[in-house]
């Protein structure tokens, strides 16, 4: 088990959503609990779909939850 400590806010979880980044470089997105951002969740995943996807499998962050991507992502990394 990773030494990771991750701070989960007090509504249950019930999947993590990639959606499309506003404020950062075309074709970047940004990962969130349930779809609504989380301070401490929100600042660490941010980047390429791809690179989000490798963070949330080999970092621990995933847990058990459910990945569901914004099909505006899936597009962005298509392209």
């Amino acid at each position: 088990m990773s030494g990771l400590i991750l701070h989960f806010p007090k509504e249950p979880i019930r999947a993590i959503v990639v959606i499309p980044a506003v404020d950062s470089e075309p074709g970047w997105c940004t990962a969130s609990f349930s779809g609504w951002p989380s301070d401490y969740f929100m600042a660490k995943l941010k980047g390429p779909l791809s690179s989000i996807l490798w963070q949330l499998q080999n970092k621990g962050y995933r847990q058990g939850l459910p990945i569901t991507v914004h099909p505006d992502c899936k597009r962005r990394a298509a392209a």
